[in-house]
């Protein structure tokens, strides 16, 4: 039997397919404690009108987001950021900056190594 847990209201999902009336996309849910239920959270990708193809996507989206987690917070930034300084998109490049985004904000891995370490002073 699966462990339930205590689902906070807060609560953000992994990315995963989604639907909406205007087709499917990559993006988030979240919980809604009080309602309980899910929600959209977020869209991190274009509408996309077959289920299959946006699954694939998907797979090429966790593929490209696998080792996200073993770069320094500083490094995830920069590639944002040279993103940032692009003057035109290509839709592919569009996703990479979407994803890059969505990882910083709502790892919770990336989250834990962004909180800075206190370290006690032992002068006193």
């Amino acid at each position: 039997m699966a462990e339930q847990r205590q689902l906070e209201h807060d609560e953000i999902s992994d990315l995963k397919v989604m639907k909406s009336a205007n087709g499917y996309y990559l993006g988030r849910e979240q919980y809604d404690k009080h309602l309980e239920n899910w929600f959209p959270y977020n869209r991190v990708s274009s509408y996309i009108k077959d289920y299959d193809k946006a699954e694939k996507l998907l797979n090429q989206a966790r593929s490209y987001t696998k080792n996200f987690n073993d770069l320094k917070p500083h490094q995830l930034k920069e590639m944002s950021k040279n993103f940032d300084s692009r003057t035109a998109f290509l839709p592919q490049d569009e996703l990479k900056k979407n994803l890059i985004d969505d990882h910083i904000n709502h790892d919770r891995e990336f989250q834990k190594k962004m909180q800075p370490t206190i370290t006690p002073d032992l002068s006193r």
